[in-house]
């Protein structure tokens, strides 16, 4: 290989440790944004824990007083779903409101409703 052959493979090598370098630049920056994600995540999920624990404490302190056996069956089941479970249910409260709002807008509105009805439970 003559020295001006060397001198291009080397320029060419330079171009792509320079790609790669690029290329690891940008998966360490996804990287600590997922891991900020994920710290945001079990930071809500903690805090949910934290608060159904309240919830389920402030309802053992219910059967001193006076409530109705509907109100202490309904808060005990709402305190033994789970987190997930919990916010899936709310997920699915505003999936359907957002279904109905589309419906005045006639058959092409159902169509829209049945397609954002489709994402419950998921």
């Amino acid at each position: 290989m003559s020295g001006k052959n060397c001198i291009d493979r080397i320029k060419e090598l330079e171009g792509e440790v320079a790609g790669v370098r690029e290329d690891l630049l940008d998966l360490r920056q996804q990287t600590n944004i997922r891991c900020s994600q994920v710290q945001e995540r079990d930071t809500k999920i903690y805090e949910l824990q934290a608060n159904n624990h309240d919830l389920r404490e402030a309802l053992e302190g219910m059967d001193k007083i006076s409530i109705s056996p509907y109100d202490v069956i309904k808060a005990r089941k709402a305190l033994s779903s789970t987190p997930a479970e919990s916010l899936q249910a709310h997920d699915d409260e505003v999936i359907e409101k957002c279904a109905k709002a589309v419906t005045i807008y006639g058959e092409q509105g159902e169509y829209i409703a049945n397609a954002i009805r489709a994402l419950k439970g998921k």
